[in-house]
């Protein structure tokens, strides 16, 4: 689309991107079993507290706290605003676009320390799936042209798999995008501009 609206890859990743956020704060919230707070010698002779209960029962009492803490700005504010951004940002509004490149950036920041900080729990790989899709609706959501000519953002990864090792060796990036007509004919994939790598 060419009216400033977001782009259908942006939006579908930043919703994705919300679930996954929303259903990791509310087990963090919500979730129950243990026994409560323990303590345990460090083994350099510290005594540390644990949780010892719900979903960072593993973690220092004072990271559980926080952790939960951030759990409830998560589904009270970020979530609703994204929401809220993704579908003006649908309708044409550059600063609701705006805001959602911010929370896509709140969201890579806090679940890369969810992902590297807390002890392993089952939502591990919630958080490591929310660090790997931000960026790449934030790429979507910034270079709004680039997306608007890529009909399935696995498309890129496809052309780059099929063309990109000859296409190096035979002259670098411009056979890159002269190749991409390739894409439709000779391997079946959905066809891409090649003005879209002009962008990169």
């Amino acid at each position: 689309m060419r009216d400033g609206r977001l782009s259908r890859a942006a939006a579908a990743l930043s919703l994705l991107i919300v679930a996954l956020a929303a259903v990791s704060a509310s087990a963090g919230l919500l979730a129950g079993g243990g026994d409560g707070p323990f303590s345990m010698t460090t083994p350099r002779g510290e005594t540390a507290t644990y949780a010892g209960s719900g979903l960072y029962r593993f973690d220092p009492l004072v990271v559980s706290q926080e952790g939960r803490i951030w759990d409830a700005v998560t589904l009270g504010f970020a979530i609703p605003l994204t929401i809220a951004a993704v579908v003006l940002a649908r309708r044409g509004s550059l600063r609701r676009r705006l805001l959602l490149l911010g929370l896509l950036a709140y969201f890579f920041y806090m679940y890369f320390q969810y992902a590297v900080m807390v002890a392993l729990n089952p939502f591990f790989f919630a958080y490591v799936a929310i660090v790997a899709l931000s960026p790449v609706a934030f790429g979507f959501g910034r270079f709004q042209g680039f997306a608007e000519r890529v009909h399935h953002p696995l498309d890129v990864v496809r052309h780059v798999l099929h063309h990109g090792a000859p296409a190096c060796r035979s002259g670098g990036f411009a056979n890159l995008r002269q190749s991409s007509g390739g894409l439709q004919g000779e391997h079946g994939l959905a066809s891409v501009d090649h003005r879209a790598f002009g962008d990169l």
